[in-house]
């Protein structure tokens, strides 16, 4: 029987770790669109988030392979200065340069946020399909639900009716 995420006793191991076979992908089916335009159902592989995890873990504490560095050493040359860091050293290195040597403050912020253990930010991206007439309306509701009533009345709010638009060449 093979081995899938879901078998506990199982757990699926990171490529290097003694005993490991490799990760077990899950089974997914995803809808695809043939070329004649109908829905044609696909079984692919993906990974978990833990998988995923494991894998990346497992590429940043690989040592660092320079092509170069077996001919250095076997012609009696020093190997290159990453010779025996890890692919995650490595990057460090080259990013913490990058910084120092652009002087780009963003980038200089953003290596010193992950030095000193900040959590890197993001940005959430919302995406809506209104028009600005809509858009407009709807701040003026929300708007209005936070007025405070003064001298026990609510002030009013006239909210004016969008403008009739020019005629395009689309309306033609």
């Amino acid at each position: 029987m093979a081995e899938t995420h879901l078998d506990g006793a199982n757990t699926p191991l990171a490529p290097g770790q003694p005993g490991a076979g490799g990760l077990v992908p899950v089974m997914q089916r995803l809808v695809a669109w043939g070329p004649d335009g109908n829905p044609i159902v696909r079984t692919t592989a993906v990974f978990t988030k833990q998988q995923i995890g494991d894998l990346q873990m497992a590429a940043a504490s690989s040592l660092f392979v320079d092509p170069n560095d077996e001919l250095a050493i076997a012609i009696g040359l020093p190997p290159s200065e990453f010779y025996g860091m890890t692919n995650l050293e490595v990057m460090l290195i080259k990013q913490a340069r990058y910084a120092a040597s652009s002087g780009e403050r963003d980038y200089i912020n953003d290596v010193l946020d992950r030095l000193q253990g900040k959590a890197k930010t993001t940005a959430e991206v919302h995406t809506t399909s209104e028009t600005y007439e809509q858009f407009i309306a709807r701040i003026g509701r929300a708007a209005a639900a936070k007025a405070k009533p003064v001298n026990g009345v609510h002030e009013a709010a006239e909210i004016i009716p969008p403008a009739p638009r020019a005629p395009t060449l689309e309306d033609l």
